[in-house]
């Protein structure tokens, strides 16, 4: 009987084989992350580390949960530092303390992604957080309490708590909506320059930029449009891709009513996509600039008006600033056929708007990367008439 035993004995499976399954587990239900953590030192290691790669907070339930675990948790300071990879979470200035700890904690934090709870009252607050610029945001929990002072003052005086993290963490990765409270006026503007306007941008000198290779503004075009892309300065990231969210809402059944808003689209998106592509800041560190077609019944048409208008425009630019031929061959643009455009900029229609979202998401990790595949073919073939326009 018991040789019979050892012929059917079940051969152990190696560690590499056992973490995919208990990681696969937890994907699928991460409620019973916990038991698996009884199993043995090593199945709670790969379960802690798989549970908490990416943490998603966008409930005041789940945001509770997770800072009583901040808060009990006896396990090493760099513990959280170095685990939580991905972070989502709804940001109210209204609560900010909460949010601060949170960030000084998960300082290792790679793919971040924000998402502004809007505010009412948020014209008529005063945010006044006492963190010391030079102190490392990790330190800051175990240090010092953030203070938060709350005062109704003038909106001129409006200070979001933005300012305050935003020169300590330093995402590569970053999916940010930016609401009204993070805009700051350009206060270097050049009347003169046809590509500035009076209204305000947002303040990309902060910190928070500094090291960004991929940002996504989720900003509906209506905004970003016309935002001012100052020509000189230093408000802009150090970016390789800028993702811009084009929302179009024409759903009729007349395919010419359609067509024609998606024109007045392209009218008005060409000339900042234009500056965007030429901008000093951005080059040459810009490699991709993606547009997002959503909410639209003919992606394909309206890629081609707005790339189009977008060509139309860098002529115009060219021709206006004057730009050395060296610097047009180095962004892959041709200074004697204006009209082909730039191979940087690339077209995706998203049929599911709504679903991942996040910075580290697989859907926003493939976007990109067939972004940049894009960019390779236009570059290498040369542009065409008709975008390329890929599916999300």
């Amino acid at each position: 009987m018991t040789k019979l035993l050892k012929l059917i004995d079940v051969p152990a499976l190696p560690n590499d084989v056992l973490r995919l399954v208990f990681e696969e587990a937890i994907r699928q239900d991460t409620r019973k992350a916990v038991k698996y953590t009884l199993i043995s030192q090593l199945v709670r290691n790969w379960a802690e580390t798989c549970l908490y790669e990416d943490v998603r907070l966008y409930s005041e339930k789940s945001l509770r949960r997770f800072l009583r675990t901040l808060e009990t948790s006896t396990k090493p300071k760099l513990f959280f530092a170095t685990r939580v990879k991905s972070l989502a979470f709804a940001y109210d200035i209204h609560d900010f303390e909460r949010t601060a700890r949170i960030l000084s904690v998960c300082s290792g934090v790679e793919n971040l992604t924000i998402w502004v709870i809007p505010s009412p009252n948020s014209t008529d607050v005063q945010l006044d957080v006492s963190f010391p610029h030079d102190t490392d945001v990790s330190e800051l929990l175990y240090h010092t309490s953030p203070h938060l002072e709350i005062h109704h003052g003038h909106p001129q005086q409006l200070h979001t708590a933005l300012h305050t993290f935003a020169h300590h963490l330093r995402p590569r990765r970053l999916a940010l909506l930016i609401d009204k409270p993070f805009l700051c006026p350009t206060t270097t503007q050049a009347p003169h320059l046809a590509w500035t306007t009076a209204h305000s941008s947002p303040n990309f000198s902060l910190g928070l930029f500094s090291t960004i290779t991929h940002l996504t503004i989720v900003n509906r075009w209506t905004e970003w449009s016309t935002w001012a892309w100052a020509r000189n300065g230093s408000a802009s990231p150090h970016e390789v891709g800028k993702r811009l969210m084009s929302r179009n809402f024409f759903s009729s059944m007349d395919p010419s009513a359609s067509h024609q808003g998606n024109r007045k689209l392209a009218e008005r998106v060409g000339h900042p996509l234009a500056r965007i592509l030429l901008s000093p800041e951005l080059n040459p560190r810009l490699h991709v600039l993606l547009c997002i077609l959503s909410f639209d019944d003919t992606p394909c048409f309206t890629a081609r008006s707005i790339k189009e208008e977008t060509a139309s425009n860098l002529s115009i630019l060219n021709d206006e600033l004057e730009i050395p031929s060296t610097q047009l061959a180095n962004l892959g643009l041709d200074s004697t056929d204006g009209c082909l455009g730039d191979p940087r900029l690339v077209f995706a229609y998203d049929r599911e708007p709504f679903r991942e979202r996040e910075a580290g998401s697989y859907k926003v990790w493939n976007m990109w990367k067939r972004a940049e595949e894009i960019v390779r073919l236009q570059k290498h073939v040369g542009e065409v008439y008709d975008p390329i326009v890929f599916e999300l």
